[in-house]
């Protein structure tokens, strides 16, 4: 958590930044460096997108997939192996959607403006990770579970609706690519083969056939978080490290220095290497460049009055702000009234209202 709120405060003074810049004698400036043009090129196959698309499309599917991996992990070694705490998190998903689109449909019910209802059913997670890690409870950890999981609900339905309805064209064959790619993740720890490396190759295929497919790259980033295996510490994996060390400390060679190295690797899970390995990555890096090369909206002429006397500006307040906290609020606490499951531990009522206004 101490971790989290460093990472928070990048996000805060990278969003302050974007917002000063943009509004500032040098917002050209800022206009035309996330404008800039970045492309791969491998004989006639190319990659061309600007600086913003590669931080959203590219970078971020990283964080989403260390959000894929920690939840993965809670579900199966930790707060969410008991599935009746997975319920309410799912209902809480799926009200945080429902509700913020009627109201936004409800004000917005006809016209260009009413195809803006994709707007209100998506979380920023990485803001609202941001904000907890900022004001939250210092013991707020079930609290990020849960938001977590909710997070995961959200943004893969809010992901493919917008993916489906909001994209061109969809390439099937891309898109079959990417799906065997997120098969062979599945199925890695069945072929005996645990290297980083195997997992960051699959992903770099399987994030080019997203990007080809039409559907959001972050989309598949999670997937593949959540089908990367995480397990409890093998005891004989780990009896096995523990020889291969003692036999280093009594011959130092490089050989054996590798051999302990892969022993130790092997008894830990692969989820859990990859959330070490790129959780900094995502939290110091990632999140304040994503934060910066998107939040920096130009308020000036006239825009902001605009805005504030349109009713597609009202509908997405209204859908965000007062429909998001209403539908995870009764989704979750409906939920657990009802008796479909129940909350984290010191997770009260008070925190699910306080979660869904994040």
């Amino acid at each position: 958590m101490e971790a989290e709120a460093s990472s928070a405060g990048l996000l805060l003074a990278a969003t302050i930044l974007a917002l000063a810049w943009a509004n500032s004698p040098l917002s050209d400036q800022y206009s035309s460096l996330f404008a800039t043009e970045l492309s791969i090129n491998l004989g006639q196959w190319s990659i061309a997108e600007d600086l913003r698309h590669w931080i959203d499309e590219g970078l971020m599917a990283i964080f989403f997939f260390v959000i894929g991996l920690e939840v993965r992990h809670e579900l199966s070694v930790g707060e969410l192996t008991d599935r009746r705490r997975v319920t309410i998190p799912l209902l809480a998903g799926i009200g945080g959607m429902v509700v913020p689109a009627l109201l936004f449909l409800l004000i917005n019910p006809s016209g260009d403006a009413s195809a803006g209802w994709g707007v209100v059913i998506a979380t920023d997670t990485a803001f609202v990770l941001g904000a907890l890690a900022l004001v939250g409870p210092k013991a707020s950890t079930q609290l990020r579970i849960f938001l977590l999981t909710l997070a995961i609900v959200d943004d893969i339905v809010a992901i493919t609706v917008i993916g489906v309805l909001y994209s061109d064209s969809i390439d099937p064959i891309a898109l079959a690519i990417a799906a065997a790619c997120l098969v062979l993740i599945a199925l890695l720890p069945k072929l005996r083969i645990w290297q980083t490396s195997a997992y960051l190759a699959i992903g770099l295929v399987l994030w080019v056939a997203a990007l080809e497919s039409g559907l959001h790259p972050t989309l598949a980033g999670m997937l593949a978080g959540l089908l990367v295996v995480s397990r409890p510490p093998d005891r004989r994996k780990v009896e096995q490290a523990a020889r291969s060390a003692r036999a280093f400390r009594q011959s130092p060679l490089p050989e054996v220095a590798r051999s302990t190295t892969r022993s130790v690797k092997r008894a830990v899970s692969p989820n859990e290497r990859l959330q070490q390995l790129l959780l900094p990555l995502a939290g110091f890096v990632i999140v304040p460049l994503f934060a910066l090369a998107n939040a920096g909206v130009d308020l000036r002429g006239g825009v902001l009055g605009d805005a504030l006397t349109s009713p597609l500006t009202w509908g997405v307040v209204v859908g965000l702000i007062v429909g998001t906290v209403i539908g995870i609020s009764v989704g979750a606490l409906g939920g657990v009234r009802l008796g479909l499951g129940k909350l984290p531990r010191a997770v009260g009522n008070g925190q699910v209202v306080a979660g869904a206004a994040l």
